[in-house]
């Protein structure tokens, strides 16, 4: 890499508005992996400009069921994957119409063949069916008797424009509370190859949120992203995700237990009994399926050709 690319390089990270260790990514990636290399190390190829597209759905009104309140703040996750080179869409309160509409139009997307990696990320309210997937809401409220289920949202994807072999990344924040805690978010199809799925919460559980900061799963994602996406992959990122969780339950349990008593010594000793009995506990659910490389999201690193082209 000579002193001109070096540089293009430095310029593309010094606009990102996230944390990135700039030494760091220019002394570990002074030379672009080759095919060979990434064959070798088994890291997808992630240096598209841009880095991949993305669409985000988030339904936070609805006709018969509760607002949710405070989500309109997880819109920030979306301008972080902008950040880190990615573009994409960002929808508010769709019918369950329009949300089939738009990810079928996402799916057929042509230009999704000259980019690295795609994610689909969807916020709303969830419902377990008999079948035990789940089902998502859409700002009609959730017809039972025709659901979008997961299951739909990523199959409309095996057969996209992304070169094959490439990452998907599907996020859904949705609750999974059912009393039997036998919820299977999602049926495995032998189509999916090279998918990443996120969850914000396991089985039997609610996913949480701050009315004045947003779903806890976003917020764990947009604070983990923001430090360490420029040297840790998606597998090491999830964990510091799960740690980021457990923090948010410590300060939901503080600002709760605050109105009630003002000695803070006295609300930690109570916060270890709250953490084993809680029913909001929020561990981080994460299902790989047909993949078999390391995803480094490369904030700020693009190929030559790319890079010439701009």
């Amino acid at each position: 890499m000579d002193e001109k690319d070096r540089q293009t390089l430095n310029d593309n990270l010094s606009k990102l508005s996230v944390n990135c260790n700039f030494d760091y990514v220019l002394g570990c990636l002074e030379n672009l992996f080759t095919e060979r290399q990434l064959q070798m190390y088994r890291v997808y190829k992630m240096t598209s400009d841009p880095r991949g597209y993305f669409i985000f759905i988030n339904n936070i009104k609805f006709q018969k069921l509760d607002e949710r309140k405070g989500a309109h703040l997880d819109r920030a996750f979306g301008n972080l994957l902008i950040d880190m080179g990615y573009v994409g869409t960002y929808h508010q309160n769709q019918t369950k119409k329009d949300m089939r509409r738009l990810l079928k139009e996402f799916a057929a997307k042509e230009d999704l063949s000259t980019v690295d990696s795609l994610i689909v990320a969807i916020s709303s309210h969830g419902k377990v069916n008999d079948s035990m997937e789940l089902m998502i809401c859409s700002s009609d409220d959730l017809d039972e008797s025709d659901p979008i289920l997961v299951n739909e949202v990523i199959s409309l994807f095996d057969c996209c424009k992304l070169p094959q072999g490439q990452p998907k990344i599907f996020c859904i924040n949705a609750c999974r509370d059912d009393k039997d805690g036998r919820t299977e978010i999602i049926h495995r199809r032998n189509m999916w190859l090279d998918t990443f799925f996120l969850a914000p919460c396991f089985e039997g559980t609610t996913a949480n949120r701050f009315e004045e900061y947003g779903s806890w799963l976003f917020m764990a994602l947009i604070e983990v992203f923001k430090e360490h996406a420029c040297d840790k992959d998606l597998d090491q990122m999830k964990n510091l995700v799960n740690s980021n969780c457990i923090k948010l339950l410590r300060l939901f349990f503080f600002l709760k237990q605050f109105k009630l008593c003002s000695n803070l010594f006295q609300i930690n000793d109570k916060f270890e009994e709250y953490y084993h009995h809680s029913h909001k506990i929020q561990t981080l659910s994460f299902y790989k399926y047909g993949v078999s490389k390391r995803l480094f999201f490369n904030p700020g690193l693009y190929d030559q050709g790319a890079a010439a082209a701009s």
